[in-house]
C-alpha cells in the first residue's frame, strides 16, 4: 500500500506524534489529506522519528496502515518518487536533520548522564542485549523511560540491523578503561562489540598503530595527531569500518584507501587482503604525510604486504579512476556529500565506506565534523544501495583548505 504523505512547516507549538518534542522550527511530515490544509489538523511528525517508527513497525503512524519502505520520497528521494517532494523541502531536509541530530545528542547526553556516570558519551552509543548476545547498540531517541536503539548486529548488512524500544534498565554503558598495549585496546574494542571478527583483531596485532603515530600512548581508542592538522582515526571507528567491508576483502582484487595519512588503514587494508593479494592504493592529499607513510611501509611492513601497496598525492575526492574500479572504497575524511565520481569507481559488487557531514563541528570533539558512517553498495551499473550505520566524528576534507 503507498500512503501520500506531505512535508510543511508546522506552527511552534505543535508537538510530535512520536516522541512527543516540539516540532519547533524543524519540517514535520503528516498523513496528507484531500486538501493542503488537512495536514495541520492532523498529528505532525519530525523526519527523523518518522523514519524511525518506518524501521521497526512498518505502518503509518497516524493511520496505522501497513506501508512499503521504498515509499519514503520525503527522507530518501529518488528517481522513482522524488516528485512526490517539492524543491523547497529537498533543499531543507538536510538543515532539519542536522539540527535534529544535534537534538538528539545533546538529549542522550542529558539524559544518560543521570543513568550512569561510567555512560561512554560518544554519540550515544551503549551496551543491550538481543537475542541472548551482548551487542553494541546507539541511542537513537529517549522518552521518558523509554528508549529507541538500533543494535548492530555486525554478522548482518547495517541496512537489516533492529531498531528496538528498551527500557533504561535493560541498556548499560560502555565502560572505557586504561589500555596501554595493544592486547588491552583490542580486549577493549571486543569487548564494546566495535571489533567482533578474529582476522580483523590479527590485523591489529601485524600492524602496529605505533609505527604510524607519534602518541605518547598510540593504543587509546583517541584520534591522535599525525601532524598538518591532521588527526588518524580512532581504533574503534578503523575497526568498525573492516567489520563493515571484511566480507568485500575477502576475493578483493582492488581497494582504495582515501585520506590514508600515515598510512595505518592503508598498511591494515593489505593485511586483510593477504589472501587475494589485492592491490592498495592510498591516496593523500598532504606531500609530507604521502612521504612519512612510504617511509614507514618501507620500513616496518613485510615484503608481501608492502609490495602491493601504491601511496599516491592526491585528492581523494576525486578516487583514483587511473586504476580502475574497486571492490572497496574507505574514506577516513568526512565528506560534505560523497562525489558521484567517486561512487562509479566501485564494482558493481562493491562497497564503499565513508563519514558523511550533518553540516556541524563534534559535541565532543571541536577539532572534528559530525556525521553519520555511510555504506553504498554498488547493486548494478545505474543502482546503489545507501545506508547509514552510526553517527561519527572525522576529520574535515583537507582539499577544502588547500
Amino acid at each position: 500500500m503507498t500512503i501520500e504523505y506531505r512535508v510543511f512547516q508546522a506552527s511552534a507549538d505543535q508537538k510530535c506524534n512520536i516522541c512527543h518534542n516540539p516540532i519547533g522550527n524543524n519540517l514535520a511530515v503528516a498523513h496528507a489529506g484531500k486538501e493542503q490544509d488537512d495536514v495541520v489538523d492532523l498529528h505532525p511528525t519530525h523526519l527523523k522519528c518518522i523514519e524511525l517508527w518506518y524501521q521497526t513497525k512498518q505502518t503509518c503512524p497516524q493511520c496505522l496502515e501497513p506501508i512499503n519502505l521504498d515509499t519514503r520520497s520525503f527522507l530518501i528521494p529518488d528517481k522513482r518518487n522524488s516528485s512526490r517532494l517539492d524543491d523547497v523541502a529537498k533543499r531543507t531536509i538536510s538543515n532539519e536533520r542536522a539540527q535534529g541530530e544535534e537534538a538528539v545528542e545533546k538529549n542522550i547526553a542529558l539524559h544518560m548522564a543521570a543513568v550512569t556516570k561510567s555512560f561512554y558519551n560518544k554519540n550515544g552509543h551503549c551496551m543491550i542485549t538481543h537475542n541472548g548476545t551482548p551487542c553494541r547498540g546507539q541511542i537513537m531517541s529517549i522518552n521518558g523511560e523509554q528508549l529507541l536503539v538500533k543494535v548492530f548486529v555486525l554478522s548482518l548488512h547495517p541496512k537489516d540491523w533492529p531498531i528496538v524500544y528498551a527500557k533504561r534498565d535493560q541498556i548499560g554503558p560502555i565502560e572505557t578503561r586504561p589500555t596501554n598495549c595493544i592486547k588491552d585496546l583490542l580486549d577493549f574494542l571486543y569487548s564494546i562489540k566495535f571489533l567482533i571478527t578474529p582476522e580483523i583483531r590479527q590485523a591489529f596485532e601485524k600492524v602496529d598503530r605505533s609505527w604510524f603515530c607519534d602518541a605518547e600512548n598510540p593504543y587509546l581508542d583517541e584520534a591522535p595527531s599525525i601532524g598538518y592538522g591532521v588527526y588518524m582515526s580512532t581504533p574503534s571507528m578503523q575497526a568498525h569500518a573492516l567489520e563493515l567491508v571484511k566480507d568485500k576483502l575477502k576475493n578483493a582484487k582492488k581497494v582504495l584507501d582515501i585520506g590514508s595519512g600515515s598510512g595505518f588503514f592503508t598498511a591494515l587494508l593489505s593485511e586483510m587482503t593477504k589472501e587475494s593479494e589485492a592491490e592498495i592504493i592510498g591516496v593523500e592529499i598532504i606531500p609530507e604525510l604521502v612521504a612519512r607513510s612510504k617511509r614507514t611501509i618501507k620500513e616496518h611492513l613485510e615484503e608481501n604486504l608492502r609490495k602491493r601497496i601504491t601511496i599516491v598525492s592526491g585528492n581523494g575526492n576525486l578516487g583514483f579512476i587511473e586504476n580502475g574500479l574497486y571492490d572497496v572504497i574507505h574514506a577516513a575524511f568526512m565528506f560534505d556529500e560523497i562525489p558521484i565520481e567517486l561512487i562509479k569507481q566501485l564494482k558493481i559488487g562493491g562497497r564503499l565506506v565513508a563519514p558523511v557531514g550533518i553540516g556541524r563541528k563534534s559535541l565532543y570533539d571541536p577539532k572534528l565534523q559530525s556525521g553519520k558512517y555511510t555504506v553504498i553498495d554498488r547493486i548494478s551499473e545505474d543502482e546503489f544501495r545507501i545506508c547509514e550505520t552510526t553517527v561519527c566524528s572525522f576529520v574535515p576534507d583537507s582539499s577544502k583548505a588547500k
